[in-house]
């Protein structure tokens, strides 16, 4: 059996993560498997890629025509991030000379695959499975839609979103073996509401983690020694790839939720620690001004290295009446990601819309409670104050009471660890991955 990924990239952004972590996963099983990107951030022979002119010259055309075409015809239901997906790069041929016998397609906007290219490699008879990422493969430009309800009933308007839906709906008619994998049960059923999946069989498999690589340490005090981080204090850690300029992550009730906080003088004996590849001005205009500190000059010459992200000088400004915050910038190591994770006592995923987040698995699997909202994929991993605390929509009062009793409840640690473990291993995940490619092969 052999099978080809089609992502976007190998790591560049959560969706490319996960695939590519599912890709190893299966090369250990001895399933042979490749992959297929716009992007390679790896020196995995596994992963291939296109000619490099497409990339650098045709890709960044692509992703301009995308924006442009976002700008003109701004109109409510694309107004957050989005992709229209008229243009993408040559893959048709490549592919036929993989000759895979299944087709995964994973993340694919971002200038790599178009509409009519999707089209086209479900017309070339392999079944195909598409591991949503998000919600943009059944709706129009939205990769997720907020309060919309259009995904349901179908984009009819006259304008951007209403030709992009019309012209998914076309093309998805052309992939007779289609089979969708959710990693989350929310995601599944919004995909089962939608005119254009609500026929497509409909499958959950959870985004796994590796669970012999994130795993609790016994050693958290020698850490944050070795992090710059205070040994005396409750830490709680707050992180994504655009942690305050993507509002979807839920920046902007993180600050109120850290106000009340800080009225209930909480942070006399706790301080957040921050990972993601903003500097300090972001966070300083979430409010957080009295300690921001980046930790990336304080590590060591090792983990600097791997840090991508240059050393940024941020200067510490001292104003008790604010909570301190610890920021460690943009992480590319996976080694430095863990130490970060087990040097903290809990996780705070505030996130308005979300799947399933890696952040919440990586942290779970190294023992950290975790605080969310009660949307999207969160109830999957998180049990209410059992491993963490999923917390009224969009309450930043209860959000606060959620931190308060996951840093006050450390018993959670185990619970928190033993989820991950049972439910969502790179193993499990990989296993039902194959099952399912070998129930496809058997029908065709």
């Amino acid at each position: 059996m052999k099978v080809l990924f089609l992502s976007t990239s190998d790591s560049g952004g959560g969706a490319a993560l996960a695939a590519y972590r599912l890709h190893k996963e299966l090369l250990k099983k001895q399933l042979n498997c490749q992959m297929l990107v716009a992007e390679k951030f790896t020196q995995d022979s596994s992963v291939l890629t296109l000619h490099p002119w497409l990339i650098k010259i045709l890709r960044p055309l692509v992703c301009r025509l995308d924006t442009l075409l976002m700008k003109i015809f701004q109109t409510p239901t694309n107004n957050t991030y989005g992709s229209v997906g008229w243009q993408g790069l040559p893959v048709i041929r490549k592919v036929k000379k993989i000759n895979p016998d299944i087709i995964q397609l994973n993340w694919v906007c971002g200038g790599f695959l178009s509409i009519s290219s999707i089209a086209k490699l479900g017309a070339l008879g392999n079944p195909v499975v598409w591991r949503l990422s998000d919600m943009w493969p059944f709706s129009s430009i939205e990769h997720y839609v907020g309060n919309s309800t259009l995904f349901k009933e179908g984009y009819f308007n006259f304008d951007l979103s209403g030709m992009v839906w019309r012209q998914k709906l076309k093309a998805w008619k052309k992939i007779q073996n289609l089979t969708i994998v959710a990693p989350s049960q929310w995601l599944a059923q919004c995909a089962k509401e939608s005119v254009l999946f609500k026929d497509r069989p409909i499958h959950v498999i959870p985004t796994g983690v590796n669970i012999n690589k994130f795993i609790p340490s016994s050693n958290k005090m020698d850490l944050r020694k070795e992090l710059g981080l205070p040994q005396n204090k409750k830490l709680l850690l707050f992180g994504a790839i655009r942690p305050t300029s993507d509002a979807r992550k839920g920046y902007f009730v993180l600050e109120k939720t850290l106000s009340i906080l800080k009225e209930k003088l909480f942070f006399s004996n706790s301080e957040l620690v921050i990972f993601g590849d903003e500097g300090d001005k972001g966070f300083q205009n979430m409010g957080f001004s009295s300690i921001v500190s980046d930790l990336r000059p304080t590590l060591s010459p090792t983990h600097r290295a791997l840090s991508l992200a240059p050393p940024a000088r941020i200067p510490a400004v001292h104003a008790p009446a604010n909570p301190p915050v610890h920021h460690f910038g943009k992480i590319d190591s996976e080694d430095l990601l863990i130490k970060i994770y087990t040097s903290c006592d809990a996780f705070v995923a505030p996130s308005l819309e979300e799947n399933l987040a890696n952040t919440v698995l990586e942290a779970m699997a190294c023992g950290l409670p975790t605080v969310a909202f009660h949307i999207g994929g969160m109830p999957d991993m998180i049990e209410h104050k059992k491993n963490g605390y999923l917390a009224r929509p969009f309450e930043p009062e209860d959000l606060a009471n959620g931190i308060q009793f996951v840093l006050e409840n450390q018993t959670l640690s185990f619970e928190a660890r033993e989820k991950i473990e049972t439910q969502f291993s790179m193993d499990s995940q990989a296993k039902q991955y194959i099952a399912l490619y070998e129930k496809l092969l058997l029908r065709s």
